[in-house]
């Protein structure tokens, strides 16, 4: 069979009861999709994606978990169980996970990761780290999450959701993590101790 210019068609065996039907077309559930397009995607886009399932709340480590097991020993699973090893460190990036190694290295304790956020009107967000005693939110920003017209605009809305929510926000790029992750502790320390949440044996 011949696929449209650009359209690579993948062929796996899958449950019936895993299709369903759009536009008389079959076609996987949006939870299957996403799985096997992590399973097909290099590392660097599979990642890219996993943040995005992730902070969209599609996949969840429990999913990706019963995936790793229910696709043992089929193509693309090494990447899943890859980005299950990730989740188990309750990041949803490598630079979260560098983060969280900063912090465990300070002494930085009371932090939580990917915490989900609410107001009254519902989910806020689900933010990438948080200190919720001082109610100091720390986001990860990379280059592809908040790429876009529409992307920036809806990450500064809900930052200001945030800010009326009583939550301070502070923003880490990964040269932060990399080129000066002393100032950047020191800093976060600085927030803490501001907002008289920083433990005196830290």
């Amino acid at each position: 069979m011949c696929s449209p210019r650009g359209i690579v068609v993948q062929r796996a065996c899958r449950a019936q009861t895993a299709v369903a039907q759009l536009h008389r077309l079959p076609v996987t559930p949006r939870e299957r999709t996403a799985l096997d397009c992590l399973g097909q995607l290099n590392w660097e886009a599979a990642l890219a994606l996993w943040a995005w399932l992730l902070s969209r709340q599609i996949l969840s480590p429990e999913i990706l978990a019963a995936a790793v097991r229910e696709r043992f020993a089929q193509h693309g699973n090494a990447t899943l169980l890859q980005l299950l090893r990730l989740a188990g460190s309750g990041a949803a990036s490598v630079a979260e996970q560098k983060l969280h190694r900063l912090l465990r290295s300070a002494g930085l304790i009371g932090w939580q990761a990917n915490v989900q956020i609410q107001d009254e009107s519902g989910l806020i967000a689900v933010v990438d780290l948080l200190f919720p005693e001082a109610k100091l939110v720390i986001e990860v920003d990379g280059f592809a999450t908040h790429d876009g017209q529409k992307r920036f605009i809806a990450d500064r809305r809900r930052q200001n959701r945030l800010l009326v929510a009583g939550y301070l926000v502070f923003r880490v790029t990964w040269a932060d993590l990399t080129d000066r992750a002393t100032e950047l502790i020191a800093e976060i320390r600085t927030m803490l101790d501001r907002l008289g949440r920083l433990d005196p044996r830290n």
